[in-house]
């Protein structure tokens, strides 16, 4: 049963300012080590993969938050909870920690789908909560 579902759209010029703005810590209070360092690696460039990873979270907390509301619940959402990781072969998918993790628990969440897309200047997320 389909529990929530939630999309969004980044703009990879603004994890590109990000990224060359020494004053600003968004990547660091964003992302884990490991998306970081995952975002560095081959052939697609680093703000391509962090905005990627950016609109995964915001996908994730739209579509946790329809069901959310239902149940009148409100969360204070801390991003590097919402953890976008990558298997062996490339494919997205999410690791929930701390908070996120027990209420995704608490709402029987067994499944969660992410799909990410890049198209001229911005990168998709499109995350899908299974129960």
């Amino acid at each position: 049963m389909i529990k929530g579902i939630g999309t969004d759209l980044a703009d990879i010029q603004f994890f590109e300012q990000c990224l060359n703005d020494n004053k600003t810590s968004v990547i660091q209070e964003t992302f884990t080590a490991q998306e970081i360092t995952t975002s560095e690696r081959g052939p697609v460039p680093t703000a391509h993969r962090l905005a990627g990873r950016f609109a995964v979270k915001e996908a994730f907390f739209k579509a946790i938050s329809q069901t959310m509301l239902h149940q009148n619940r409100k969360i204070n959402v801390i991003a590097k909870e919402i953890e976008v990781c990558v298997d062996h072969i490339g494919r997205p998918y999410l690791s929930l920690h701390g908070q996120m993790d027990l209420i995704a628990r608490e709402m029987g969440i067994k499944n969660i789908h992410v799909s990410i897309s890049h198209e001229k200047g911005y990168a998709l997320g499109f995350v899908i909560l299974e129960g």
